[in-house]
């Protein structure tokens, strides 16, 4: 078998397999000795380790596997190394490190397990030898920006994750396409001038002390935008979104600074607005956006955040809704606040509990049905008190449903309903009868005969063939 099959083969699979697989022959412990990908994950080498759990011999291992399998001409494609955290002094892991560079790395991946943010100092003279160095992701670390500028000009995809780092982050690259910061403790200031950036993430360290400044301005390629516990203001989002003409899928996740925002694209078609709990109003214009995401909390004293959506192609939304308590004003704001979305093809709810829809029967006698034009709705709860109730509540919300999915996962008590309904006419359309289908049913037998008995009482009719 030719010598890059079996590369391609071991590539599959991990390190410990692929050093089996060199055993069944000579030809293949040739191919594992110039294997140029090394992937080692502490949590995959109990038997390495041995029952004393000391896990300097895992890096041991480590150290010995690269210099045995890296003779001066080999090019490493992929090093990976998962460890947890070892001894602040102990300097294998940057050894290994500079091994994997003076060895012309692509991939470098190292992710250590840290504790009460006892992070592995990573020494400037590491990666100062990167010569095709395209994708650096580092976890557990610290240093300083500055001495990675050289090396950060080669990389393509930079991620950075749960490391302590110097207060400003200030790039500019031609080559940087994916970037990932997340959780990095100190962090003042991100200034990325990057034109062929087009994923940008970040996530501000939990303990984070100082807000962090971030200017995107000239990443005028940016496809992808996500921003967690960010202190971004309103004014920089609609500043931001609408210079970025590029956008496509953007998610603002616990940004406890936004109030009103407005946001105006074009391009924009995945827009996810999580857990921004000082969030009074978002206005959002973009025509060709398919899918939206909110989750927030609905109150029983204020009014809900009003949601404007100016587009024309929503197909999907999904909204993850939490009620403290439940009140006659409760009800009435979720009875607002889902008229947003009636014009949707489909809208999924995510809720505790079925009996936030199921609406007073005082109150339906004198409100409008909030989603008449609605065809497809599903609803996920984690617990249920009444089947019947919570459809009986659906169909007054949305009167007109084709298709209901209903999912509930609780420990004691899990159900799965996928309803389909439309109308029969039998003799002329002056005279429609309403059918259901049961496309699916895994639940209770006795809650099913009281469905089926809530839809006579209804007059709707059961579809006799249906499938359960």
């Amino acid at each position: 078998m030719p010598e890059h099959i079996v590369h391609h083969i071991m590539s599959f699979l991990p390190t410990t397999s692929a050093t089996r697989v060199s055993a069944l022959s000579k030809n293949f412990n040739s191919a594992w000795l110039s294997f140029p990908v090394f992937d080692f994950d502490e949590a995959l080498y109990e038997g390495v380790i041995g029952p004393s759990g000391d896990r300097t011999e895992f890096l041991d291992f480590v150290l010995a596997s690269l210099k045995k399998r890296c003779p001066s001409d080999i090019y490493i494609q992929r090093f990976s190394l998962r460890v947890w955290a070892p001894e602040i002094s102990d300097n294998r892991i940057q050894n290994s490190i500079r091994l994997a560079v003076d060895r012309n790395v692509n991939e470098l991946v190292v992710e250590i397990q840290t504790f009460q943010n006892n992070y592995c100092r990573l020494p400037r003279t590491a990666l100062q030898n990167a010569r095709l160095l395209s994708v650096l992701k580092l976890s557990g670390f610290s240093f300083e920006f500055e001495d990675l500028i050289p090396c950060l000009n080669l990389v393509e995809d930079l991620s950075l994750d749960s490391c302590s780092v110097s207060a400003n982050f200030m790039l500019s690259s031609a080559k940087l396409k994916d970037l990932k910061l997340g959780f990095c403790r100190g962090l003042e200031k991100i200034e990325i001038d990057a034109l062929n950036l087009q994923f940008f993430s970040y996530s501000a360290y939990h303990e984070e002390q100082h807000p962090c400044e971030i200017n995107l301005s000239h990443c005028k390629n940016l496809r992808s935008l996500t921003l967690e516990e960010s202190t971004i203001s309103d004014d920089w989002v609609e500043d931001h979104v609408s210079q970025l003409v590029l956008l496509r899928n953007l998610k603002l996740i616990a940004c406890r600074n936004l109030h009103k925002i407005k946001i105006s694209n074009r391009q924009l078609v995945s827009f996810e607005l999580l857990g921004c709990e000082k969030l009074l109003k978002a206005k959002i214009e973009a025509p060709n956006l398919i899918s939206f995401d909110y989750s927030g909390n609905i109150p029983d004293t204020t009014s809900p955040p009003k949601i404007i959506l100016l587009c024309c192609t929503l197909a999907h939304a999904k909204l993850y809704l939490t009620t403290r308590k439940l009140t006659i004003y409760s009800f009435f704001n979720l009875r607002n606040f889902l008229t947003r979305f009636g014009h949707c093809k489909t809208l999924s709810l995510s809720l505790g509990s079925d009996q936030a829809l199921i609406f007073p029967k005082e109150m339906r006698e004198y409100l409008v049905h909030p989603l008449l034009d609605l065809r497809h709705m599903r609803v996920e709860l984690h617990s249920l008190s009444s089947l019947t109730g919570l459809v009986d509540g659906l169909l007054w919300l949305a009167p007109n449903l084709e298709t209901m999915f209903i999912s509930v996962k609780a420990a004691l008590k899990s159900l799965m309903l996928n309803l389909q309904f439309y109308k029969w006419s039998p003799r002329s359309e002056d005279h429609m009868i309403k059918k259901v289908k049961f496309v699916k049913y895994e639940g209770n037998n006795d809650e099913k005969m009281s469905m089926l008995n809530f839809f006579h009482e209804k007059a709707i009719r059961v579809e006799a063939n249906s499938d359960h």
